[in-house]
């Protein structure tokens, strides 16, 4: 046989294969659509007796149940009457941004009258913003860490990034005022405290002025009683144990720069 007659036989024999193919799955759709048609009208009586049980019986639960008057309590609402709301003060706008790094420096170094340099951390002078607690105060670093995004929201180690630049910014303030003063200058925060007494007194009106002049300083505000009644027990004594000038000076300066009303504007 030619090889060309041979080609034309499997071209024929191939298309034969097809044909029957094609048969025997058009006889397989025919017979699986009718059961699946028979099914669909079966579920389908049985589904409306069944809406039909749920309609009657929810109409009769539903009469039953209007003759019983049941309070229903509002979701709570931020927009509530003056006079009407909890002791703390609401909120006026729900849009709070998180104060990052470069505009958290700004503010801390301004509000206590301190340079770059002024904030240490492992022992290197000037690291605290920009290298050891950039990335956790929502900065990004693209040059060491090839980070080109900062975070977008705070993390599990921005709380601790926040409370040690905070320690490290209170503490070179306490030092500098407190050195002042034993060189008889004048000190530049903490103006009400005399850091040569021996203890603070909790009943000293001067610890009043100065916590005043920590909340002015650091939240352009004057500070409720009740705040004031919570910096005024830092003064009380420990353990029997009286607190220096210096030790108040560094622990209201940490409770005032702490607050989320600096972080969160």
């Amino acid at each position: 046989m030619r090889p060309q007659a041979k080609q034309v036989n499997k071209v024929v024999w191939a298309l034969g294969m097809v044909f029957c193919l094609s048969a025997l799955w058009a006889c397989s759709d025919d017979e699986s659509k009718a059961p699946e048609k028979d099914v669909i009208e079966d579920v389908g009586e049985d589904t409306k007796d069944i809406q039909d049980e749920d309609v009657s019986e929810d109409t009769a639960d539903s009469a039953d149940s209007g003759d019983v008057d049941e309070e229903v309590s509002e979701p709570p609402n931020a927009c509530i009457p003056a006079g009407e709301g909890p002791p703390f003060k609401v909120a006026e706008r729900a849009d709070l941004r998180w104060k990052r790094v470069s505009a958290l420096e700004r503010h801390l170094l301004s509000g206590l009258d301190l340079n770059f340099s002024s904030c240490s951390e492992l022992g290197f002078a000037g690291i605290c913003f920009n290298l050891a607690h950039k990335v956790p105060l929502g900065g990004n670093d693209p040059v060491l860490n090839a980070m080109y995004r900062p975070i977008a929201e705070p993390g599990l180690t921005s709380a601790l990034s926040f409370d040690r630049v905070v320690v490290a910014l209170c503490g070179a303030r306490t030092d500098e005022d407190h050195q002042n003063a034993i060189k008889g200058q004048a000190a530049k925060v903490f103006t009400e405290l005399n850091f040569k007494d021996a203890s603070v007194n909790p009943d000293d009106p001067a610890l009043v002025d100065q916590i005043t002049i920590l909340y002015r300083r650091l939240l352009a505000r004057d500070p409720l009683p009740s705040e004031s009644a919570i910096l005024l027990a830092l003064a009380e004594p420990l353990d029997g144990q009286p607190i220096t000038p210096r030790e108040f000076a560094k622990t209201a300066c940490f409770t005032v720069a702490t607050t989320t009303e600096i972080i969160l504007n």
